[in-house]
């Protein structure tokens, strides 16, 4: 990767436009000036210059909805009494 990044580097000072297609975001904010953003094939948002974006608004971009709201919200819940419980299991 590091040898990529140098030649992208190298083509940048000699305005090379460059187009990186990537998940990581490590790599979009090390190496890209500005990013565009798909979703199912659509654009969700175009040409954002990364000065102006961090990782939680990028992440929102690209998952449609806010990174807090992705996993649910987490409910609090009571032990009951067991609705299994094995003795003696053996396998073979």
């Amino acid at each position: 990767m590091d040898q990529l990044f140098t030649l992208i580097r190298s083509l940048k000072r000699e305005n090379v436009a460059i187009i990186l297609i990537t998940h990581r975001l490590k790599e979009i904010f090390e190496i890209g000036d500005v990013v565009t953003v798909l979703c199912d094939g659509k654009i969700v948002k175009s040409r954002i210059p990364l000065k102006d974006l961090d990782e939680h608004e990028l992440v929102k971009y690209m998952v449609g909805r806010d990174i807090k709201d992705f996993f649910g919200v987490k409910e609090k819940l009571e032990i009951g009494q067991p609705v299994l419980e094995v003795r003696d299991l053996q396998t073979g």
